[in-house]
């Protein structure tokens, strides 16, 4: 077994153990999963595009940590580098977190009313 593979090894099974250990703590409601894939108005409705994003960017990771493992060192002017991300993980990187960016905006989530802003700047001048 080459260094290699045993790195791609324990990536996966660290993935792996990581996965479990977040489903075991939502399961069990250790981690609050109310409005994790819903909007903040309240309505309960899922919304598309953060369940895409909670389902490509941790397998984008992966899929990078794993290929750079592959991939071996890339060296450049003398010092070791990362590899260049390919034009389909960038394409569907930026996708992604376009469409959940698009989402919040058409929903009207990313803004901030008067009295929250108010709220907060009174919040930060008493601490």
């Amino acid at each position: 077994m080459t260094i290699g593979n045993a790195l791609t090894f324990s990536l996966l099974a660290w993935f792996g153990a990581l996965a479990l250990l977040a489903m075991a703590r939502i399961l069990t409601g250790e981690i609050d999963r109310s409005g994790m894939l819903a909007s903040q108005s309240g309505h309960g409705d899922i919304n598309p595009e953060r369940v895409v994003a909670m389902a490509l960017i941790p397998a984008i990771l992966a899929y990078y940590a794993i290929d750079a493992l592959n991939s071996g060192a890339v060296t450049i002017a003398g010092r070791p580098s990362m590899p260049d991300l390919s034009e389909t993980l960038v394409t569907l990187l930026t996708g992604s977190n376009g469409l959940y960016l698009a989402g919040k905006i058409a929903r009207g989530e990313g803004r901030i009313s008067r009295t929250d802003r108010k709220a907060r700047h009174q919040e930060r001048k008493t601490t």
